[in-house]
């Protein structure tokens, strides 16, 4: 299978995933260093999340969806391969995805959003 087609069929499941009443993350990051060679998404990352997540209830099936995806977002970023410039990641912890596409190219700015799609 080629690359395109994993991409297609990646994309696909996630365009027909039924997410019910779980919010899904969406999170893009631009992977690029800065001037001096250091990541640049980790305060966002960090920051957003967490502000993000506080918008949820402090408990409750969605929120316990949220807290797996936070940590399992942070664990995967921790480990991610340095020579990638960019990251597109989808999770919805409460009906077990978890969608990671590594991309060669870089994404113009970070952005997080949090819903039910």
């Amino acid at each position: 299978m080629t690359h395109v087609d994993q991409l297609t069929a990646q994309l696909d499941r996630l365009g027909s995933a039924d997410t019910g009443p779980f919010p899904v993350v969406s999170l893009y990051l631009d992977l690029k260093p800065n001037e001096r060679g250091r990541d640049q998404f980790e305060p966002f990352l960090k920051k957003e999340l967490a502000e993000r997540m506080r918008t949820y209830p402090a408990s409750g099936p969605g929120r316990e969806s949220l807290d797996k995806d936070a940590e399992q977002i942070r664990a995967y970023v921790a480990s991610v391969d340095t020579a990638l410039n960019g990251l597109a990641l989808f999770a919805c912890s409460g009906v077990d995805l978890f969608e990671a596409i590594p991309l060669a190219a870089g994404v113009d700015q970070h952005r997080l959003y949090i819903s039910h799609q």
